[in-house]
């Protein structure tokens, strides 16, 4: 049966708008309303769905089966459409009326009606039901029977041609043949199958055709012999030409089944580039004397580049459920494909191809060794002692990219090796091997001179894949090697997850001997994720260990692990870790004093603030920042700064003040600005700190800071930059005068100038016509180019219409850096400069 698929590229074009709730056809005078009615003359023809809007409707006049029918199409919204076809004589029912084009919900099939003299042909259709050749295939089409007034299922055979060559199906291939399929060829699609429920809603691959198994066998549904049913398989783009299809005929779950199922007698296989074939079975599979679970062989005369097979089902030898005028059902349990690497040689063209300079011919080689599981890695692997680096590295892409256990070992024996990219890639692959990974990882590790890097990048890995024997490894690594290898153990140790990794850590800690050894353990188990269960086990643990060590780098390790751990339940030990003399043990306790919520440590970390090293201050006020402080608190905090001379507390105080915004603080914010150390880092967060309290009289200060020339220009550019929106419009004409007096002291003063380019910027965020007004006068009378070109800048951002013939001017005449940006802000405020005459 000819295809008519170009029906369904009619069916898609773009619909034109419909107005109104009756749209009319030209032709025949049918008309359709929005509820779906089709009338013609004022006569109910039928109904249709309305698809959805806009409309573009059709109507003609058409010959079938000898009768003549009124054909109604109503293209909507996204291809869907709506057909009515019914007989032009009256009163006659409608041969069909319903949605056609795309259907379900994202139109994950589609339902086509074809009309011709020869007939009415219903049919539906998948993305994935495409053949070979490119041409889409019918899906359970049924035929319109005028004598009884119904659609019937029909065949769709495809024309397959005769003139093609004949491929005699054999028990067995030349030479050795490969056990299972070693490239990327699959089974998609099935034009049918046994449970699809007769639509293409219940197609799926015929996976039971390419499991494998031979017990599970792919059978048609519609209970015919099966003709013109088609199976594709499709394949990843590839070097290798197609060899061989094996294909195992009927169901061979048991002999009772073998009988009942149809057998093939012929079939066509179709490949890419319309290259076909006629396999013949030449005697029935259930009269060979061999195994009926014997595959038949399928050999082309010579490799063929393809990326589809298409099995198109012709001649069947019947089963016995087929006597008696039935069809039965044929059957197929395996069909499997093979690229001509999988025969003879084909091993050493892939490494010759690996070797290759070819890029292409490389990639292909390595996806088909990846894909050959075990016999790649074999072949892989018995090419790595005589591989060169850059063959070395392509031979690890081969394992990185198989799914087979058996390439863990030899890309990990592979790891000192690999150049620094394929080492990345080759851990991320032995990630996926779990404890096989871990077995073939952990000798690396012992190996004389194994370096440090490698030694840090196992023990990530072994803390990523967890287990007893990652654990017991790690164990025994800690404290010793270089300081990358050391915290990548710790780290790996971190990554760990299962309470007993935790209580393994701790109790290895507390046997430790080394310092170095007994300091990783302590900060490990302060790190490990062991889950709350264990989190009591470790505090009391790592508590029992602070008595009587003595220790600094285990004393530090332990402050930290408390810490982290139980900060809280810990308070006690960490509040008396406060008055030890060593500064770093201090500020320690300090820093995990955070973790404590009590009014208690709030407390002690107000006493801290007179603490005698200045770190251990400024950790003090960092962590008061976040904490609520009553009127002693808020009053010890403010008197702080009184006195301080160290930048770093200084700065911390404000950050803290800044938190809390209380009178006291901010009159120390103040006094901090205003007569601190002139320190640009202090004076700074000092400032901020006051913006973000926002006390009374803060613009007058900003806008006084910024003109004063006692003020390092770094602070009086601040406070500009500092000004936002509502305090620039509460200040404007403060702000506008300040502009004026800095772009009079420009020429005089250095400083001057660099403010007023700060005070442009303010300008522009202050907005209006006072703004404006400002930096056009700045623009035109300032002479400063620096001034200028900031003031063109701001004008962009302004993008007042007073400013325009300002700014046209302005590219006319000015340095070229000013004309240019002139140029850029009007065009930013949509306005067009005017090119000079002659131009």
């Amino acid at each position: 049966m000819v295809m008519r698929w170009f029906l369904y590229l009619l069916l898609t074009l773009a619909a034109l708008p419909a107005f109104g709730r009756t749209t009319a056809s030209p032709n025949l005078g049918v008309k359709v309303e929005a509820d779906g009615k089709v009338l013609r003359g004022g006569q109910l023809l039928g109904r249709v769905p309305p698809p959805p809007r806009p409309w573009k409707v059709s109507a003609t006049l058409r010959q079938s089966g000898g009768r003549g029918l009124i054909h109604v199409v109503v293209r909507g919204a996204g291809a869907r459409s709506a057909e009515l076809l019914v007989s032009a004589a009256p009163g006659q029912k409608p041969v069909f009326a319903g949605a056609t084009g795309p259907q379900g919900r994202d139109g994950e099939w589609s339902q086509h009606l074809s009309v011709s003299k020869a007939g009415v042909i219903l049919y539906e259709g998948l993305d994935a039901a495409v053949g070979c050749d490119g041409q889409r295939l019918y899906l359970f089409p049924r035929r319109y029977d005028f004598k009884q007034g119904k659609f019937r299922p029909v065949s769709a055979r495809p024309r397959l041609g005769k003139d093609m060559p004949v491929i005699h199906a054999r028990r067995r291939a030349p030479g050795a043949t490969p056990d299972a399929p070693m490239n990327s060829f699959r089974l998609v699609f099935a034009s049918t199958h046994a449970g699809d429920g007769g639509a293409a809603t219940g197609l799926a691959p015929p996976s039971r055709a390419g499991d494998g198994d031979a017990s599970t066998a792919w059978s048609e549904a519609l209970g015919g012999d099966g003709r013109g049913e088609v199976l594709i398989a499709r394949a990843q783009d590839s070097l290798y030409g197609l060899k061989a299809v094996r294909i195992i005929p009927g169901d061979v779950k048991d002999r009772k089944s073998f009988r009942r199922a149809n057998r093939l007698r012929s079939a066509v296989l179709v490949l890419s580039g319309d290259v076909r074939y006629r396999v013949v079975f030449p005697g029935d599979p259930l009269k060979d004397a061999g195994d009926m679970r014997e595959p038949y062989w399928v050999m082309l005369p010579r490799p063929t580049p393809t990326r589809c097979a298409a099995l198109v089902l012709d001649e069947v030898y019947p089963g016995s459920d087929a006597r008696g005028g039935s069809g039965g059902r044929t059957a197929i349990a395996e069909i499997a494909l093979f690229t001509e690497v999988e025969f003879g040689k084909g091993g050493a063209r892939l490494l010759a191809d690996l070797a290759a300079a070819d890029d292409r011919r490389r990639r292909a080689a390595t996806a088909a060794l990846a894909r050959m599981g075990g016999a790649g890695v074999k072949l892989v692997t018995a090419a790595l002692p005589d591989a060169d680096a850059a063959l070395r590295e392509r031979l690890a892409a081969a394992l990185i990219a198989s799914t087979s256990p058996a390439a863990l070992a030899p890309l990990a024996s592979l790891l000192p090796r690999l150049s620094a990219a394929g080492r990345r890639l080759a851990l991320d692959a032995l990630e996926r091997g779990g404890e096989d990974t871990v077995r073939a990882v952990i000798p690396l590790l012992a190996a004389t001179g194994a370096a440090s890097e490698l030694v840090a990048q196992v023990a990530l890995l072994l803390g990523k894949l967890g287990g007893a024997r990652a654990r017991t490894t790690l164990i025994e690594l800690a404290g010793s090697g270089e300081l990358a290898a050391r915290q990548a153990v710790v780290q790996g140790l971190m990554l760990l997850r299962q309470a007993d990794d935790a209580r393994a850590v701790l109790a290895a800690a507390r046997e430790a001997t080394g310092t170095s050894r007994r300091a990783d353990l302590v900060l490990a188990a302060g790190l490990i994720q062991g889950g709350a269960s264990v989190r009591a086990e470790l505090s009391a643990g790592l508590a029992a260990m602070w008595t009587g060590e003595q220790q600094f780098e285990v004393r530090y390790r332990l402050l930290a692990a408390l810490g982290r751990v139980d900060a809280e339940g810990q308070l006690d030990l960490l509040l008396a870790a406060l008055n030890l003399e060593d500064a770093m043990l201090r500020l320690q306790a300090v820093h995990w004093l955070r973790r404590a919520s009590s009014p208690r440590a709030t407390a002690a970390l107000l006493s801290t603030l007179k603490d005698a090293h200045p770190r251990v201050r400024a950790a003090a006020a960092l962590n008061l920042k976040p904490r609520p402080l009553d009127a002693a608190g808020e009053a010890a905090l403010a008197a702080a700064v009184t006195g301080e001379r160290w930048g770093i507390v200084l700065g911390a105080l404000a950050d803290a003040l800044g938190a809390h915004c209380t009178k006291r603080g901010v009159k120390a914010l103040h006094e901090t600005v205003r007569h601190g150390p002139r320190s640009y880092a202090v004076d700074r967060r000092a400032l901020e700190s006051l913006v973000r309290c926002r006390p009374r009289g803060l613009g007058p200060f900003m806008l006084a800071m910024a003109g004063d020339r006692r003020w390092r220009v770094a602070m009086r550019t601040t406070a500009l930059s500092l000004l936002d929106r509502k305090l620039a419009l509460a200040h404007a004409a403060a702000l506008v005068s300040l502009m004026d007096r800095l772009r009079r002291g420009a020429a005089r003063y250095e400083s001057d100038e660099q403010v007023a380019v700060a005070a442009a910027g303010a300008l522009a965020n202050l907005g209006g016509e006072q703004a404006a007004a400002a930096l056009a006068d700045a623009l035109a009378l300032e002479p400063i180019p620096t001034v200028r070109l900031a003031a063109a800048l701001a004008l962009g951002k302004v993008c007042h219409p007073s400013t325009r013939k300002t700014l046209e001017q302005t590219t006319k005449d000015a340095p070229a850096k000013v004309m240019q940006a002139a140029r850029n802000s009007l065009a930013r405020c949509g306005w067009r400069a005017k090119k000079k005459k002659g131009r």
